[in-house]
């Protein structure tokens, strides 16, 4: 249930209907903390009204998608590769987005699925995603990718440069990252939780008419994994406690 504390502290509009989404989305998670905490609630309030209204927009977006797919099933169930691409798909309309030759085989059964607009902030994201994330949704949806995870400088740049080869060249079709398996933390969780990341395929995402690109799809892999040494920059030092991602 939504906390008393955040019913009684909110103090726009926006912060009310965000309030309202999570109480449709909580059906969905086994944990409320997966959607929310005070922080980011707090946080969401500090934010230019147009931003909010985008978030909102994307939180509903989303219910939708998981409304009527088969997403809200996986975070307790493994996903087919189909059932995986049926999702994406729903969620691809849902955004009035689409991919330039519909194709969407290079989604793998097991594969982290996410797809982020044209500002790096993310609007879809599977529960194979969620079940590994140690954010909760709502601060995903206020932060770019590079300011929630801490990982080595040239991978960041490598994503970086990946990113905007994708988004402003004539591809249309998916591609490998072609970027070395490495660690990463989450950067403002205590625990800090770090995990070995394997980047998979990228693919660019267009308008619904296919006249623009305004985002793009990322499939990964990950692990949780022991540095030695602490240094999440220490690549090579890398032992996984989980299964092999070669």
């Amino acid at each position: 249930m939504i906390s008393s504390a955040l019913r009684k502290n909110h103090s726009n509009c926006f912060a009310t209907e965000l309030l309202e989404c999570f109480n449709q989305l909580e059906k969905f998670f086994p944990n409320s903390k997966m959607l929310y905490t005070e922080e980011s609630f707090c946080m969401f309030q500090f934010l230019p009204v147009e931003k909010q209204a985008e978030i909102i927009k994307n939180l509903i977006n989303y219910f939708n998608v998981l409304d009527e797919s088969k997403l809200s099933k996986s975070i307790t169930s493994k996903m087919s590769k189909n059932d995986e691409i049926e999702c994406v798909q729903d969620a691809l309309n849902q955004f009035n987005m689409s991919v330039w030759d519909d194709d969407l085989n290079f989604i793998s059964e097991g594969d982290i699925v996410e797809i982020y607009n044209n500002k790096n902030i993310q609007v879809y994201r599977n529960f194979q995603l969620l079940k590994v994330n140690p954010y909760d949704l709502l601060t995903v949806l206020t932060h770019d990718w590079q300011a929630l995870y801490d990982r080595a400088t040239k991978i960041t740049v490598k994503i970086g440069h990946k990113i905007t080869e994708v988004m402003t060249s004539e591809l249309t079709s998916a591609v490998p990252f072609s970027i070395p398996e490495h660690s990463m933390k989450a950067i403002s969780k205590e625990d800090q939780v770090v995990v070995s990341i394997r980047l998979k395929y990228i693919k660019p995402v267009f308008n619904i008419n296919k006249t623009k690109k305004i985002g793009f799809i990322a499939t990964q892999l990950n692990s949780p994994v022991i540095l030695e040494g602490g240094n999440v920059d220490s690549v090579s030092m890398l032992k996984s406690k989980g299964k092999s991602l070669s």
